[in-house]
């Protein structure tokens, strides 16, 4: 929950054309069967998605929605429940956690896989191997932090590990 507090700040900004209501809507969701599997190293164990809510009368509401996809670990705090843990921001509005802390992971390389989609038969899940430089500036839906990483853009190495995993995705940093 402390997570929330660091983007309600920035919340107040996107706020600006309506008369928006101080108090916070907290929606916590879990996965429709509520069967959380333990996260793999490097998971994104919750996307978080900061917004505020049109009334459709001009007013508004600021509303955070904090969606479960794994359970951390034993031995290492719950997800999003620590300051430190790495919040991956993909857009001024969507971040992603991880179960580890955020000194864990490099910054990204220019061209270097950031994050990683894996599709495991109907689990879709993100893995983030480093953070982009401009994590603390991102950008907006049509302007995301990363971009998918093309084939002729891989290494050999990278190419074959997607030749391995023919139903994923990599992402790099936008430049």
């Amino acid at each position: 929950m402390e997570l929330f507090l660091l983007f309600l700040t920035g919340l107040l900004s996107l706020a600006s054309s309506l008369e928006v209501d101080d108090d916070v809507l907290v929606v916590n969701v879990q996965r429709f069967d509520g069967d959380l599997e333990q996260c793999r190293e490097q998971e994104v164990c919750a996307d978080v998605f900061n917004f505020t809510r049109n009334h459709g009368d001009g007013t508004g509401r600021l509303e955070s929605r904090f969606i479960q996809n794994c359970r951390c670990p034993p031995g290492t705090p719950p997800c999003g429940s620590t300051g430190y843990q790495l919040m991956f921001k993909e857009t001024k509005t969507q971040s992603m956690v991880t179960c580890e802390m955020a000194e864990e992971f490099p910054v990204c390389e220019s061209g270097e896989i950031a994050k990683e989609q894996h599709n495991l038969g109907y689990i879709v899940y993100y893995k983030i191997n480093c953070v982009c430089p401009n994590n603390e500036n991102p950008g907006n839906f049509r302007n995301k932090m990363t971009t998918v990483k093309r084939w002729y853009e891989m290494t050999e190495t990278e190419r074959e590990e997607a030749k391995n995993h023919p139903r994923s995705r990599y992402f790099k940093c936008r430049e």
